[in-house]
């Protein structure tokens, strides 16, 4: 190639939305885009000795020679369906659904990772990028749900003391579904085998002898019952090509999580106010999961979940690299002049 090119993209959409004098509102958008001249790494220009690559290198002066291309695609669709119900007894709320699928040869951009232990930078077969590389994205996932809610209660009384106890309470949550994310399986005892053949950036992929299924669920947790096991693949380091089942086919257990705040109000003065609440995150303390471990040479931990993953919100921020995956809880509170 004598030139690299920016990446370049074409997008649509179609909108459609309910008339503004209704009180709930509903939205659908279908949307999608097409990538094209994407960065892809080839990392097999002096390579030898696996799986139809010359039985020598090509120049031995120099060990492995990784190109740069513009030879990457992807494609995604999506529908989105929203909800919005405006102020009504005092309750507003707003509910989001997607269905969508993206694919490419390589995610992100093709120069960094989205997943530190699952994402995949360098084409796979070295004689047919779409066989193996073309598939889920990192980031494919297929269902999405969330909603958000606050409800001013409708608490009152005609007594003044009385309504100050009972009035002014205030709720407010949100909830967060979606379905789990894709990865690949790896055959990392063949990889560094062969990464002395001038394949230093080399991905095998396992090759299934047996049927794996494809959606792994939370009762992985269990050592006792894997999502896959050594047994279904060929041997770790006994490949013999660079795979056979395309990345990012398997996908990992999906994810909820629900936050919830309670405020009381107190009014003292047409000007000055107080208020107290609560915040629960992750109120229902669901757990949620990471992908499997899915590298044939973790022995028997192989399809086995060992980790969790951290909500997206949380008293310590947005993700935040602390021990928030389970329900945790804050006081707030404020004066108003």
């Amino acid at each position: 190639m004598s030139q690299l090119r920016n990446a370049k993209y074409v997008e649509w959409n179609f909108e459609m939305e309910t008339p503004p004098q209704f009180q709930n509102r509903s939205y659908g958008e279908l949307c999608g885009n097409r990538g094209y001249d994407e960065l892809v790494q080839f990392p097999y220009l002096n390579a030898f000795g696996f799986d139809g690559l010359p039985t020598l290198p090509i120049d031995t002066r120099v060990k492995s020679v990784t190109q740069l291309t513009n030879t990457g695609v992807s494609n995604y669709n999506g529908i989105t369906l929203s909800i919005l119900e405006q102020v009504a007894r005092g309750f507003s709320g707003r509910f989001n659904y997607t269905y969508a699928h993206a694919l490419d040869d390589v995610s992100n951009g093709g120069v960094l990772r989205y997943s530190l232990v699952n994402s995949i930078l360098f084409q796979i077969n070295p004689f047919n990028l779409r066989s193996l590389n073309y598939s889920n994205a990192d980031y494919d996932l297929r269902h999405s749900l969330n909603a958000s809610y606050v409800w001013d209660l409708p608490f009152k009384a005609s007594n003044g003391l009385l309504n100050k106890a009972i009035g002014g309470w205030e709720v407010s949550g949100t909830f967060f579904y979606h379905t789990g994310f894709p990865f690949s399986i790896f055959d990392g005892t063949s990889r560094l085998r062969f990464r002395g053949n001038n394949m230093q950036n080399l991905t095998i992929l396992a090759t299934p002898i047996a049927a794996v299924q494809r959606q792994c669920s939370s009762s992985a947790v269990n050592a006792n019952t894997p999502c896959f096991t050594a047994g279904q693949f060929v041997p770790a380091g006994a490949a013999t090509t660079f795979g056979t089942v395309p990345r990012n086919t398997f996908r990992g257990s999906g994810y909820f999580n629900s936050d919830l705040s309670l405020r009381k109000h107190f009014q003292f003065h047409e000007r000055y106010g107080f208020m107290v609440g609560a915040n629960a995150y992750n109120v229902l303390n669901h757990a949620n999961f990471a992908n499997p471990i899915a590298n044939l040479n973790a022995g028997g931990a192989l399809g086995t979940i060992q980790s969790t993953v951290n909500p997206p919100t949380s008293p310590y921020g947005s993700f935040a690299a602390a021990a928030v995956d389970a329900r945790s809880c804050k006081s707030s509170r404020s004066l108003r002049f």
